[in-house]
């Protein structure tokens, strides 16, 4: 492990996520999406959070049959003519990405605030450089406070499994 993620592992904590969903059918939030991130330090707007960590992949199929066996939700890729993804599944069972345990507001109720339809406090960052693997990231786009559940938007489509 980096140095750099050795010391976000000292700022993110890993606990049961404030957010709920729906069940199929019904309008009660009060089904637990599993586990979250969050902060125990104050981050401010543009503020580096942290790193994503897994396998880069250049292989589209091979990334549809992943995200077929189940694996899509840890799967994040870049657009345009890139072409490369980055698999996180592996390395977020064994708690080596931490990135992978932020969740999304899309859907959801704050079960602390009772806020509906929370707002992203994070976003998607890649960073690509000539000769080297892009880099994913999450990055602070609001202030966040010490015990902030750290969200960030999987997109619009986004359906919790």
């Amino acid at each position: 492990m980096s140095r750099v993620e050795a010391s976000c592992r000292a700022v993110l904590l890993v606990a049961p996520s404030q957010l709920r969903r729906t069940r199929s059918g019904r309008s009660d939030y009060t089904l637990p999406i599993g586990n979250g991130l969050f902060s125990t330090i104050t981050y401010k707007p543009g503020a580096h959070i942290v790193n994503f960590v897994g396998e880069v992949i250049r292989d589209a199929n091979a990334i549809n049959a992943r995200a077929a066996a189940g694996r899509g939700g840890y799967v994040l890729g870049s657009s345009g003519a890139t072409n490369v993804y980055l698999d996180c599944y592996s390395n977020a069972k064994r708690g080596l990405c931490l990135a992978s345990m932020s969740n999304c507001p899309y859907r959801c109720r704050n079960a602390i605030t009772g806020n509906h339809n929370p707002q992203a406090n994070a976003k998607l960052s890649i960073k690509f450089r000539s000769g080297h693997d892009p880099v994913w990231s999450l990055k602070c786009t609001t202030n966040i406070a010490i015990g902030a559940e750290i969200i960030w938007s999987y997109g619009p489509d986004y359906q919790y499994p």
